[in-house]
């Protein structure tokens, strides 16, 4: 489990960030779907390097 300390650091960290803030198309989400482990449900396109 992960520590309070740990989370209250990290969420001071995306606020710094300005993530949660803003509105509309300047609207930065807390986190995206790259950011969230994922059962295969996500899908990425694949990049120039992956077959």
């Amino acid at each position: 489990m992960i520590e309070s300390s740990s989370i209250q650091s990290l969420i001071k960290r995306w606020i710094k960030e300005g993530k949660g803030q803003g509105s509309g198309v300047k609207y930065k989400p807390w986190f995206t779907a790259k950011q969230v482990s994922s059962r295969g449900r996500t899908f990425r396109p694949k990049g120039i390097k992956q077959t």
